[in-house]
């Protein structure tokens, strides 16, 4: 009787520990585009970020001029680009967001991006934290404090589910 309750309460475990499995949010893998406008994705990525945690901050789409010093890389490298930075310069705060062809482009993209990108671009001050990563075809460039990037980062996440 003993062997038997055991054999049943280890079934019963493994059950349980197989329905709690279930299915997680999507990987990046399974997503091809995220829908969206880089406009209402940017608000997606601050979503939930109080005021006092952030400094005020302003959206400048990505051109040919300023494309490189934003993300260290040329705009002939992605569709489109959109960057949301802190409006006095002595705060390093950097979030980009890019629009790629596809998603091997934008596993090569971020990669540039993170070779390229200059965390001390604003002379006076450097981030203390750097971010990229890409769901499906769209990049994430995030340069901030090392409390404020990671939440950034959980907040783009968020748009694979």
């Amino acid at each position: 009787m003993k062997k038997f309750c055991l054999f049943l309460a280890a079934v019963m475990l493994v059950s349980l520990l197989a329905a709690c499995g279930g299915t997680s949010a999507a990987s990046s893998s399974e997503i091809a585009h995220v829908d969206g406008t880089l406009e209402e994705l940017m608000e997606k990525v601050y979503e939930g970020i109080g005021e006092d945690e952030m400094p005020m901050v302003a959206n400048t789409e990505l051109t040919a001029d300023n494309s490189v010093y934003y993300t260290g890389v040329e705009s002939s490298e992605y569709k489109e680009g959109i960057a949301s930075e802190a409006m006095i310069s002595a705060v390093a705060h950097s979030v980009v967001l890019l629009r790629a062809e596809d998603e091997a482009a934008a596993e090569t993209l971020k990669e540039e991006v993170k070779t390229n990108v200059d965390p001390r671009k604003w002379v006076c001050v450097e981030a203390e934290e750097v971010i990229t990563d890409h769901i499906g075809d769209l990049v994430i460039l995030i340069m901030s404090s090392k409390d404020l990037a990671p939440k950034l980062h959980e907040n783009f996440l968020a748009l694979a589910q």
